[in-house]
């Protein structure tokens, strides 16, 4: 039997979850199954009984005040039961030791969880006119987890998010990918089975890099 992943999705304005294909397909490539988790946390040990890894997809910002902050008037309006159930699934499933991959927006709810802060407005990184198409180089630091994953110093990757890491890292958490503007890329939790949050969006790229990833994930979890 496949290790199943438990995957955070979207939800709208009409009560309707959706989740972008790729992020399934992408899981289902390197042997494992997926499952969507809906935004219930009195479910969240049930889930986590469920699945053996965590993918924390993207999406809107998260809500400032969860940081110690105001927010700021580029933010987007917050989907507050999507944030209450998020941080708590990824604390619970951080003090589980969990496989946890951040995507974007999840990326920077794995810093929040473990009391880290965000920037919540930079120019130039979001470009949302082809998400599949490569924007900006990013260097990989070589004492990381992600070098040894991908192996490779340097990538291309999409950019679609206007946030990322603040100055204040969690409990843990460390840079391990920069843009060439000095902007975090990449974060991980040394101490933990399997914890990487990404800025970019592997989900949507056909390369031996970002393939990489989805299958260590996927081995951490058992695929």
């Amino acid at each position: 039997m496949q290790p199943i992943i438990g995957v955070s999705p979207n939800f709208n304005e009409k009560g309707e979850y959706f989740l972008d294909h790729n992020y399934i397909s992408g899981l289902k490539a390197h042997g494992v199954s997926a499952v969507i988790l809906p935004y219930d946390v009195e479910s969240i040990p049930n889930y986590l009984n469920m699945i053996s890894g965590l993918l924390l997809s993207g999406g809107m910002d998260i809500q400032a005040s969860y940081y110690g902050e105001t927010p700021h008037e580029k933010a987007d309006t917050p989907n507050l039961a999507r944030d209450e159930f998020e941080l708590a699934i990824c604390r619970e499933a951080l003090k589980a030791d969990m496989p946890i991959l951040g995507i974007c927006r999840g990326s920077q709810m794995i810093n929040v969880a473990l009391g880290g802060n965000l920037v919540q407005h930079h120019d130039n990184h979001y470009f949302e006119d082809d998400k599949s198409k490569y924007i900006h180089p990013i260097t990989v630091r070589p004492e990381s987890k992600l070098h040894k994953i991908i192996g490779s110093g340097e990538i291309d990757v999409n950019s679609v998010h206007h946030q990322c890491m603040g100055h204040k890292l969690g409990d843990g958490v460390s840079i391990c990918a920069e843009s060439p503007d000095g902007i975090p890329e990449a974060i991980e939790v040394a101490s933990k089975k399997f914890v990487l949050g990404l800025q970019w969006h592997p989900e949507l790229l056909d390369d031996v890099h970002n393939k990489a990833i989805f299958r260590a994930f996927a081995e951490a979890c058992g695929g």
